[in-house]
């Protein structure tokens, strides 16, 4: 009983081509076999689609649609749910109804160091500290005064300490809008 060389399927005894792969059947002495199955590339193919198989015996087209199932089947899920935490809405609301008096302290800082002569001297009291930073009064749901100080250096190089009042409102949760900015002498 012959074997196909190319494929490994049994074969008809008059066949001059594989009826599995198609390959054309060598008529060879038994010792000139041995010598071209060593020289030549045994491939096998996959029994489901016909592909030479790896190394390892893996097909890899096979496992190629099976990745590509279980990567699709992944990204629609990562999709679904992104889709799902952008159809939540957010209060638009939420910061009238909350304490933003750091924030608001914080973005007076930006509205102040845009004004100054030298911003990048510019060195305020932490925000996080009560009795440093000042007073930060809230005016209605979304306003904020800040009364607190800056120190910065003036047009001649000298560190000046400038208090200042500043009146914020909150216009969104991300965006704030200065509505008075004095520097006290």
């Amino acid at each position: 009983m012959n074997f196909c060389q190319n494929c490994g399927e049994k074969l008809n005894e008059n066949a001059n081509f594989c009826g599995a792969c198609g390959a054309k059947i060598l008529c060879v002495e038994p010792d000139s076999a041995i010598q071209i199955q060593q020289n030549e590339k045994k491939s096998v193919l996959c029994s489901k689609c016909n592909s030479e198989l790896r190394s390892d015996g893996i097909c890899p087209k096979c496992s190629k649609k099976y990745n590509v199932i279980i990567l699709s089947t992944l990204g629609i899920f990562v999709f679904a749910c992104l889709l799902h935490l952008c159809s939540l809405e957010e209060d638009p609301n939420k910061f009238k109804r909350q304490n933003n008096s750091i924030e608001a302290y914080i973005m007076s800082e930006k509205f102040v160091r845009d004004r100054l002569k030298s911003p990048s001297s510019a060195v305020f009291p932490s925000a996080w500290k009560e009795k440093d930073r000042g007073a930060i009064i809230q005016v209605g749901n979304d306003g904020y005064m800040i009364k607190s100080y800056v120190e910065s250096q003036n047009s001649f190089g000298v560190m000046i300490r400038t208090e200042f009042v500043a009146i914020l409102k909150q216009v969104s949760n991300s965006r704030w809008e200065l509505v008075k900015l004095e520097f006290v002498k």
